[in-house]
């Protein structure tokens, strides 16, 4: 019997510990008003329909209340978000990965949030050989920065002949607004930068 409970304890543990840290973790919605709130969970519900990444939603709402932007802000940079990863998984999946990991996606939309085209995303994932890892080589395009962004842009351009015509990314949310918040300024890593950056205020 005590064999039995201390198998059941040591199995039930790591579970209890793994949802205390995430409830630890800090939900910018809930710092939103009521109204700013379900608009913020819509984004984030059209982020999980279309199988987008929902961590640089909650990213860039974080670096948002950081720096002390509106609700209005907040919100336009998280539909921008939204919609860079939408963009940034059909240039993947039109490059011939056709189930992009989050980490891609992110790394992608990183991308776009620079200045590369979605031609030109799409052109880059073709090139990056089939053994090698598409999220190691887009993140160590995206960490390039601004200065790097020339080398970035050459390296889609470079391959947007072979790349099929680029689309337009089906966003299962309002994005008319999405550039209200205006543009907002990277942290440097690829899930903040995402977003472009909030602005400084």
């Amino acid at each position: 019997m005590r064999t039995t409970t201390m198998t059941l304890l040591l199995a039930i543990v790591p579970s209890l510990l793994a949802a205390q840290s995430t409830a630890a973790e800090p939900n910018p919605t809930h710092a939103l008003s009521a109204q700013s709130r379900v608009q913020a969970e819509a984004t984030l519900q059209a982020a999980r329909d279309q199988g987008l990444p929902s961590e640089p939603l909650y990213a860039v709402m974080l670096e948002g209340q950081a720096k002390g932007a509106t609700e209005a802000q907040i919100l336009g940079a998280e539909r921008q978000t939204l919609v860079r990863l939408a963009l940034a998984q059909e240039a993947i999946v039109r490059g011939g990965r056709t189930q992009p990991s989050d980490a891609e996606m992110t790394s992608g939309a990183s991308l776009m949030a620079r200045g590369m085209s979605s031609t030109e995303l799409s052109a880059v994932v073709q090139g990056v050989a089939s053994g090698q890892s598409l999220a190691v080589a887009l993140d160590a395009l995206a960490g390039r920065g601004t200065n790097g962004m020339a080398d970035v842009r050459a390296v889609g351009a470079g391959a947007v002949g072979s790349a099929g015509a680029g689309g337009s990314a089906t966003v299962a949310t309002d994005v008319s607004g999405a550039g209200s918040g205006g543009p907002l300024s990277a942290t440097g890593s690829a899930t903040a930068a995402v977003s472009g950056g909030l602005m400084s205020r």
